[in-house]
């Protein structure tokens, strides 16, 4: 059991994607499959196995990969409310709250969302990353609502808190009402 060995590219994956499943479980593993387009179908032998949740997570982490399985079931309900239960557990948790915003502004909730990302922006402990994620999504927020000034300072924050996804900037198509303008030129 400590060693692979596969024979040719698809069963590398295969043996890759079954590395992946022993060490941090079943979901990741098919995260992994479908970030890569590859339909993964491992054997039943070793399917039954393979834990679904990350072993090597905390519970908060365990907690946290539940939610987002409810996300990737479609049950975008659930997810919100358990979301927002792991706020109201723990304030200072800017992931929870920055989850809690993108699903706010799937459901077009802007003026939430953009209240959840805030609180997510205001955890000191949140990542440089996820603080310019959160700014980004305040930006296309309050794009859709017409606040251009607002969603152009946001974009401004975004990028200055190290947002470089170029493709995001150029496509994203809740910026529409922004893209042309010369201040998002700028950026």
């Amino acid at each position: 059991g400590r060693i692979v060995t596969t024979a040719g590219v698809s069963a590398g994956i295969d043996g890759a994607l079954h590395v992946v499943a022993r060490l941090l479980g079943r979901y990741v593993a098919d995260r992994t499959a479908e970030h890569m387009e590859y339909h993964w179908t491992p054997e039943a032998y070793l399917a039954k196995t393979y834990t679904q949740l990350n072993p090597s997570l905390d519970d908060l982490g365990r907690a946290r990969q539940s939610i987002e399985i409810l996300e990737s079931e479609g049950n975008r309900d659930g997810a919100l409310a358990a979301w927002k239960a792991m706020t109201g557990r723990n304030p200072g948790d800017g992931y929870a709250w920055y989850r809690v915003g993108r699903l706010l502004h799937d459901a077009k909730q802007y003026d939430a969302a953009i209240a959840a990302a805030q609180h997510a922006i205001d955890v000191p402990d949140t990542p440089a990353s996820l603080r310019g994620r959160a700014l980004f999504n305040i930006a296309c927020a309050q794009a859709l609502s017409g606040k251009t000034d607002a969603a152009l300072t946001a974009l401004e924050n975004a990028v200055a808190s190290g947002f470089r996804v170029r493709y995001y900037l150029e496509h994203e198509p809740d910026l529409e009402s922004v893209r042309q303008l010369p201040r998002f030129q700028k950026l």
